[in-house]
């Protein structure tokens, strides 16, 4: 069989008022980790493709005319809720293939998405059950699927793609945030999370982890295919820190000479700071969130102020870059509040702030109460999955002035850290 697995063009996505424009990463490609893991899962008896329309900024359009042209016999998306318009057209109006769709998407809304006009659905891990689904027929229906074991997953199927249309070139890394050249491999080395914040939508709670010696297996392998630097895209990549230290001392122990960075908790010690310094990592991504003690507890933080501050006095102390993302506009935040994070923040010594504002995401906690108490009239999420509509305008939980007032905030924020000024 032809199997063309794609991202979906952004095209129609819903309206962003979450994130200032200076975070954008603009017209950088990200090797599709979720459609290459189902690629390495599937018999290469199939003929496979891999169809990055997201990453080469293709329209709809233009997606429809390369399905059409190459002619798959299963045509599988990896869909979230900011392409459930470019998934809907494309299930209208590709006829022939068999149509399939995985991602975040399908997690929540797998029925809607079978309303659509989708032949299958698969929630969570597809890495084994695409392949069981095709030698079983193809059958229509939700399938979901859960790997235990990370280590029995296979690799991503690298040799679908061309590498170099990945890589980061010298006049691109001057218009984002990170300044990285070359190729940057993103990875994981553990799936889910098992915390609770309100507002988050994070698809998996179940804790699973790679052993060291396969994350550093991968790294190798990645390093072998040219990477620059490594990015682990982790819910909580430090949440165990034996673990941790256990990567770290694997790479050295095989002596490899690389940088690397990774998303994770703001919580450490001394020992597994100097560890990860040691072993080349030199960013950590953490989920601040909010300075405001109150605020914490609000949002069922499962940390607290001191120890957060540890962990930025102890990456500063051992030369780990950090980056702490912030949310404005939590229920109970003040104004006087906003008007001192910036000096809160200088005070903490993070290094680099990443601003959102807050954006009630479908199924989380905070969103379900939102619809719960009639501050929002109707579920309009699943309204939007059931009938997705172009450049989709989600409504802000807040009135409409305090709304502008937290978009200023936003924008005053960047003007504060990355002013070239300053």
């Amino acid at each position: 069989m032809r199997i063309m697995l794609m991202t979906l063009p952004s095209e129609g996505e819903p309206r962003d008022y979450t994130t200032p424009a200076h975070y954008s990463v603009g017209k950088l490609r990200y090797i599709p980790l979720g459609i290459l893991a189902v690629a390495s899962g599937i018999d290469r008896k199939h003929e496979v493709r891999i169809f990055d329309s997201a990453s080469f900024n293709l329209g709809i359009d233009e997606a429809i005319k390369e399905i059409r042209d190459w002619q798959p016999d299963v045509l599988g998306m990896n869909a979230s809720i900011g392409t459930a318009y470019s998934m809907s057209r494309i299930l209208a109006e590709i006829q022939g293939p068999l149509k399939v769709v995985g991602g975040p998407h399908t997690t929540n809304f797998a029925e809607q998405i079978i309303s659509l006009g989708a032949t299958a659905v698969f929630i969570h891990d597809a890495d084994f059950i695409f392949n069981k689904w095709l030698d079983d027929g193809c059958q229509p229906g939700i399938y979901s699927g859960y790997v235990e074991e990370l280590d029995t997953l296979p690799l991503p199927a690298l040799d679908l793609l061309n590498l170099e249309d990945y890589s980061i070139k010298s006049d691109q890394s001057g218009k984002v945030l990170l300044k990285n050249q070359g190729l940057r491999f993103p990875m994981y080395s553990s799936k889910g999370c098992p915390f609770r914040c309100t507002f988050c939508d994070t698809q998996q709670r179940s804790f699973r982890y790679k052993s060291p010696k396969r994350v550093v297996d991968e790294m190798e392998i990645y390093l072998d295919h040219g990477a620059e630097t490594v990015h682990m895209m982790d819910d909580c990549f430090n949440l165990k820190r034996s673990q941790v230290l256990e990567i770290c001392a694997e790479i050295q122990r095989r002596n490899l000479k690389f940088t690397w960075s990774a998303r994770g908790r703001a919580k450490i010690d001394l020992k597994t700071a100097k560890a990860l310094k040691e072993s080349g990592c030199v960013r950590l991504h953490v989920g601040v969130e909010t300075l405001d003690r109150d605020l914490l507890k609000s949002i069922n933080k499962s940390t607290n102020m001191e120890l957060m501050q540890n962990f930025f006095d102890v990456c500063r102390q051992v030369g780990i870059q950090t980056l702490g993302y912030f949310v404005i506009g939590l229920p109970g935040e003040t104004r006087e509040y906003r008007k001192k994070l910036p000096e809160l923040i200088r005070k903490a010594g993070i290094d680099i702030p990443f601003f959102n504002i807050l954006f009630p995401l479908p199924h989380s906690d905070l969103y379900d109460d939102f619809v719960a108490s009639g501050v929002y009239k109707s579920d309009f999420w699943k309204e939007y999955a059931l009938n997705p509509t172009p450049d989709f305008q989600p409504p802000p939980y807040a009135d409409e002035e305090l709304h502008q007032e937290l978009l200023d905030t936003a924008e005053w924020y960047v003007q504060e850290f990355f002013n070239e000024k300053n």
